[in-house]
């Protein structure tokens, strides 16, 4: 009798329990994409407990390279527990300071100075310990995109390729740093050839989509950022801004998740950008209207209704969301050269002056704030402060074309002209196909 009873628990609770498990709600079906994921990732074999500074390094790289927020936070803390063990480790400093870096540029909505200056003193300790070697100049050029200095961004990351010519990384953060710069067909070349070193290279993708979202070529645009998603989930959702299972500019599938999530301004904030990608601003200002009303806090949105109010020509709506976003992230360096453009397009230079004179105060080793106030005290016919300008930006950054093709443009203002020949001669040694400085120097020869 014991025995059945025992039996007939048994029974009861092998039913209770299964009965639970059926009426539980069903787990949310992964898409597609995320199963690939899932599966690439799933059968990995198990690894042997980190005992040295090597093995914490090693695992550091490798959560570095997976492109996450999550993933970068302890690549982080592995590359400081190398260090820990090894004072003098040159190679986890390098990719300690990589780490900062992308944590102050990716992983950070409202950028923390923290982690810029943590970035430096790593990448300054590396420097240190090993001036010549590959993940330094990474480090450093990597340093340098923190401050968008594009220009010493680039020339670290040549030195990166020139001391090992496979880093398809290397070729990324230089591709990116061209397209930053405007040069938008050395950007692909950079990372159509990393893609060629390494072809699983979710980031080399998502910045050629970058690329080719500069160029309004935006089929190729999808098909870079679906398999930036594809290959890297969860990366890609920082990377890009948008949901890992939405590729960007997908106007239907971002109004299906809108009807569940009504009140995510991510959301609201993606489609608006969708609509004005595909040239429907009205309906792009709407969505962004509703972002800013349900998150008001993020430059972002401030900056991307500008840009549409300054294709607009409302010009007065445009600078208050330029303004806007400054005034939220005071390093938002698109928005203070949008206001400036507006600025000087508009007969404010008065006001071009006050506002950049307070962002040199803030940013004196920005070399941007240097020309633009060099620029507004030319258009207030304040030669000598522009000479002043100009000189601190060719100080900054000597090898910097533009800096002295601004400074010739100062002198010629003056009416220095063989100083102004001088600096435009420079230019060209520099930056042989410096176009405004070929074109400068052919207006002093006539």
């Amino acid at each position: 009798m014991k025995y059945e009873v025992s039996i007939f628990c048994i029974v009861i609770i092998f039913i209770s329990c299964s009965a639970s498990k059926t009426f539980q709600s069903a787990p949310k079906p992964k898409t597609e994409v995320e199963q690939r994921y899932q599966m690439r990732t799933a059968q990995r074999p198990m690894r042997k407990v980190p005992k040295t500074a090597e093995d914490y390094y090693e695992l550091a790289e490798e959560q570095y390279k997976k492109i996450s927020e999550a993933d970068n936070e302890k690549a982080i803390q592995f590359y400081q527990k190398a260090i820990a063990l090894k004072p003098n480790y040159a190679l986890a400093y390098a990719g300690l300071g990589c780490a900062y870096a992308r944590k102050y540029m990716d992983y950070e909505f409202r950028r923390d100075p923290v982690w810029r200056e943590k970035a430096q003193e790593a990448a300054q300790e590396a420097m240190k310990l090993e001036p010549n070697s590959a993940p330094t100049h990474k480090a450093l050029g990597l340093v340098y995109l923190c401050d968008d200095e594009w220009t010493k961004a680039i020339a670290e990351f040549s030195q990166t390729i020139d001391l090992s010519p496979n880093d398809a990384e290397a070729y990324n953060l230089r591709g990116f740093a061209y397209q930053l710069s405007g040069k938008t067909d050395a950007a692909i070349n950079d990372l159509q050839h990393s893609l060629s070193l390494l072809p699983e290279n979710a980031e080399a993708h998502k910045y050629l989509g970058d690329a080719y979202s500069d160029m309004g070529l935006y089929e190729k645009v999808q098909r870079e950022y679906r398999k930036a998603v594809e290959l890297n989930p969860s990366g890609y959702a920082y990377a890009v801004n948008a949901p890992a299972q939405f590729p960007p500019f997908d106007i239907a599938m971002l109004q299906q998740e809108l009807v569940e999530n009504p009140d995510d301004s991510w959301l609201h904030y993606w489609l608006g950008e969708a609509y004005i990608k595909q040239g429907k601003p009205v309906e792009g200002i709407e969505q962004l209207k509703m972002a800013i009303q349900l998150k008001p806090d993020v430059a972002g949105e401030h900056y991307m209704l500008g840009q549409v109010y300054e294709r607009q020509n409302r010009v007065q709506d445009a600078i208050a969301e330029f303004e806007k976003a400054v005034e939220i992230r005071y390093d938002h360096l698109e928005a203070h050269y949008k206001l400036a453009t507006l600025y000087f397009d508009h007969g404010m230079s008065d006001v071009a002056v006050e506002h950049f004179t307070e962002f040199v105060k803030e940013y004196p080793a920005k070399v941007i704030g240097h020309t633009i106030l060099g620029s507004a005290y030319i258009n207030t016919r304040h030669y000598d402060r522009a000479i002043d300008e100009m000189k601190k930006a060719v100080e900054l950054s000597p090898d910097d074309s533009n800096a002295h093709v601004h400074l010739g443009m100062a002198y010629r203002a003056k009416g220095m002209r063989t100083e102004a020949i001088t600096e435009f001669q420079e230019a060209l040694r520099l930056s042989p196909d410096n176009s405004r400085a070929q074109l400068e120097l052919e207006r002093m020869n006539k």
